[in-house]
């Protein structure tokens, strides 16, 4: 997926991240697939596959939106969780 590439890149150059804290970063993303992906075979009986692609595309729309609110200075309530993965000392 090209968007680890271009985000990695915005963490590293723009916002000055280490790479250990863009790929940090990355985790609640990486997570978030990986549950998604486990649920999706279960929901799919429930709830239809046509159903379940109009609530995975307008979920992956909320956040593409969401992320149209980074800016450089990594400020503000949207970037919250990118900024507390940063704090992270691991």
């Amino acid at each position: 997926m090209s968007v680890f590439f271009f985000l990695s890149l915005y963490l590293q150059q723009v916002s000055h991240y280490t790479p250990l804290l863009a790929g940090l970063a990355f985790l609640p993303l990486g997570l978030s697939i990986l549950t998604t992906a486990l649920l999706a075979a279960r929901l799919v009986a429930r709830l239809g596959a046509r159903r379940q692609r109009v609530i995975g595309l307008l979920l992956g729309a909320a956040g593409l939106a969401w992320m149209t609110q980074l800016a450089p200075a990594l400020r503000g309530p949207a970037t919250r969780p990118v900024r507390l993965a940063g704090r992270c000392r691991c």
